[in-house]
Order: C-alpha cells, then sequence, then structure tokens
C-alpha cells in the first residue's frame, strides 16, 4: 500500500476505481489530493483518490490502516475519517469530525481517536462503542476497555469488546 499526497489537481485522471471527498467540500473547498494504491498479488492495483481539505496552513497527514485479514482499509484525512472494503470496493463508512486524529488497532478492534469523539470498530468495520471527549484529555488502556478523562465530558469509558 502506498499514498502520495499534492496540493488539490482538479483535472488530475489516474483510472482510479474509487473517489471520495472530504463532505465539508462546500464550506472549506478542497486543498489536497491523496491517491492510495493497493496491490494486490503482482498484477492487480487499485487506485483510490482523495480530495479534501487541509486549509493549507499546517502539514496535515493522510493516515491509513490495512486490516489485510478483512480486506479494509481504514482511512482519516484531517476533516473526515471512514473504511473502504477492498473486496467489494465500496465504501463502508465515510464519517465527518472536527478533527481526525489517529486509527490504533488493539487485537480485533480499531480504535479512531478524533478531537471530539472516541470509537471502538471491529475489524469488520462494525462500531462497537462511541464516546465524546475533549481535549486535554487523559486516557488508561486496559484489555477490554479505555478510559477517558476531560474537562468537558468527564470520566468516560470506551469498549473495546
Amino acid at each position: 500500500m502506498y499514498s502520495e499526497t499534492s496540493k488539490f489537481k482538479d483535472a488530475l485522471q489516474m483510472g482510479c476505481v474509487l473517489y471520495l471527498v472530504d463532505p465539508e467540500k462546500g464550506k472549506r473547498g478542497f486543498d489536497r489530493t491523496t491517491i492510495l494504491k493497493i496491490t494486490r498479488n503482482s498484477n492487480f492495483e487499485i487506485k483510490i483518490r482523495f480530495d479534501w481539505c487541509n486549509y493549507s496552513t499546517t502539514d496535515w497527514q493522510f493516515a491509513t490502516l490495512l486490516i489485510p485479514e478483512t480486506n479494509k482499509v481504514f482511512f482519516g484525512a484531517r476533516f473526515f475519517w471512514g473504511i473502504i472494503d477492498l473486496q467489494s470496493l465500496h465504501i463502508d463508512k465515510q464519517e465527518s469530525c472536527a478533527e481526525f486524529w489517529s486509527f490504533t488497532r488493539y487485537g480485533n478492534t480499531i480504535v479512531v481517536i478524533t478531537e471530539l469523539k472516541a470509537y471502538a470498530i471491529s475489524v469488520e468495520g462494525d462500531t462497537i462503542d462511541t464516546v465524546p471527549i475533549d481535549p486535554p484529555f487523559e486516557s488508561e488502556i486496559s484489555e477490554d476497555i479505555i478510559k477517558f478523562e476531560s474537562p468537558v465530558y468527564g470520566k468516560q469509558s470506551l469498549n473495546l469488546k
């Protein structure tokens, strides 16, 4: 899997099988284009295009997490994140957020952290749990739960199973 991000290119044509856009385009406009290339076997390549907004003021990175056993790829850009099923080339989930922060895998659970919410998602792409969070927050991780504490939402527990 390989991704390349550049300044937004309106006329870019690369034979992409999927094209995703930041759902907030009307409010912000695009300024980044990311092409994600996933090679299956040695002769089959999937190309996916993402147009997204970064406000051109920070060096925000496009994030991906490939889950080979379920053929899912998680993606995240500054103001949205989602999941793509690579077998059917279908967008399973696409969510807007105040700001995307990270993906972390804990066994068969993916934890998605955004500025105002934490999600526990199975490797199949199903939502296990969601809790509100607000920075600055502290977190404590155990086998089945992540405990968050923030000034706005207080103590929250994200179930991982």
